[in-house]
């Protein structure tokens, strides 16, 4: 999980852009995308359902399978040096992805790195 969240931190760096959080994420259609936005979806209902069982197990669990997905989206697809449009609706989902991990080790009382 740390991992995940220094190497997003890398390439949010490397990409040497802001990200506005205003990008078309019409272009982001393959099946590892998308598997990552629905992990990303899933996050408040995880959070609800720890707080109903006084529980962080599903959290911990949920954050190893949202590292997960992003380590196989980011195994078979480039995310700089793509298409403007693309680069930029890769860069805010890696970054949705970087704020839940984040979100969910600080909730656990655990570091989230900016490299390792």
């Amino acid at each position: 999980m740390q991992y995940a969240h220094a190497r997003i931190c890398s390439i949010l760096r490397n990409s040497g852009r802001q990200i506005s959080g205003r990008e078309d994420l019409s272009a982001l259609r393959e099946q590892e995308e998308l598997a990552l936005i629905k992990k990303l979806l899933q996050f408040s209902q995880v959070l609800d359902a720890c707080l109903s069982t006084l529980d962080p197990y599903m959290l911990t669990v949920y954050l190893g399978e949202v590292s997960e997905t992003f380590h196989r989206f980011y195994d078979r697809h480039r995310v700089l040096g793509q298409e403007d449009s693309l680069t930029g609706a890769r860069l805010s989902l890696i970054e949705a992805a970087r704020e839940v991990i984040s979100s969910g080790l600080d909730l656990l009382g655990v570091s989230a790195p900016e490299q390792m």
